[in-house]
């Protein structure tokens, strides 16, 4: 039988980090939205998580433009 990795339990681990990042990263990927401008990058990033999971990052492009993407983590189910 299968042994749930304890790690996924505590929200606050390695393990449960690297998956929400994971999470992050395929919202990203999900945009629908049209192709920057070519030849500008990613200046910085920056973001928040609220209370309620709320998912907020900021990129400051090297345009000096700024594009927001929002979502929502989704905690790991209770054993």
């Amino acid at each position: 039988m299968a042994e749930v990795n304890k790690r996924l339990l505590d929200s606050r681990s390695q393990a449960e980090i690297d998956e929400n990042f994971e999470r992050i990263l395929a919202l990203i990927d999900a945009l629908e939205e049209k192709p920057g401008t070519p030849g500008v990058g990613v200046k910085s990033i920056t973001g928040s998580i609220d209370g309620s999971n709320k998912l907020t990052l900021t990129f400051t492009l090297t345009d000096d433009s700024v594009q927001t993407v929002e979502g929502v983590i989704t905690p790991p189910a209770a054993g």
